[in-house]
């Protein structure tokens, strides 16, 4: 997905699950806990072409990622 879809799921979700808790903020959170998986891009700045294709397929989208910062961005709420 590009990253205004990411932002605009991950809006949706957040007012949906946190609307009622946080307000707006809700939005604010859903769309950068979407985005939270994409942040290895900025690392394929620095590296060739053909190996920042395989950065960013890397750790952030894996069930490891998915077990440890999913709680972790959990336990902050």
């Amino acid at each position: 997905m590009d990253p205004l879809t990411h932002l605009t799921l991950g809006a949706c979700a957040g007012e949906l699950m946190l609307g009622k808790k946080f307000g707006k903020k809700a939005m604010l959170f859903g769309s950068l806990a979407a985005n939270l998986p994409d942040v290895d891009t900025v690392a394929g700045l620095f590296v060739p072409g053909d190996q920042a294709l395989l950065l960013h397929r890397g750790i952030t989208h894996s069930l490891f990622f998915c077990a440890v910062g999913w709680p972790a961005a959990g336990l902050s709420f």
